[in-house]
């Protein structure tokens, strides 16, 4: 990953925490994930204080809202906390378009997740900010393992 130009970092109570990667990527550990659509990141939540796993529904509205939009599909995404959890990505407030792109969620020890991914950012400012983010839904047997977030740049 070094190699690679990415840095770790881990949210651990909620704060970031850097840490160099140091370790090869395994990909024979990958953990099944689907991506959550329909939320924000709610304009009065604090991104310094995200957890980096959600575990009930009102833990997750603490810090998105529900976004439904006409037509099929419009709906957003329906989470069962019984059987799932939630990882969520939120990079700061910007101007510009961004996405933010999930490569692999691996399970790299007996209770550790890692979550690699990037960000595309366009060079167009508009009048407007938006807060990217994506949400993964993940399975509640990794409700208790801590995440590493992997990233070729810092936020």
């Amino acid at each position: 990953l070094e190699e690679a130009g990415f840095d770790t970092y881990d949210l651990k109570n909620g704060f970031l925490a850097w840490t160099n990667a140091g370790k090869p990527v395994d990909h024979s550990q990958e953990v099944r994930y689907t991506l959550a659509s329909g939320y924000f990141f709610r304009n009065d939540a604090v991104i310094d204080i995200l957890p980096h796993r959600i575990t009930s529904e009102s833990e997750l509205l603490n810090y998105f809202g529900r976004a439904t939009v006409m037509g099929p599909g419009g709906n957003p995404t329906t989470i069962d906390f019984e059987k799932s959890m939630v990882i969520p990505v939120v990079m700061p407030p910007t101007d510009k378009n961004t996405e933010i792109v999930i490569e692999d969620l691996l399970k790299t020890s007996d209770n550790q997740l890692q979550l690699l991914f990037h960000v595309d950012r366009g060079n167009e400012s508009r009048s407007y900010t938006i807060i990217p983010c994506k949400l993964l839904v993940v399975d509640a047997a990794y409700r208790d393992f801590d995440v590493m977030f992997t990233s070729p740049e810092k936020y």
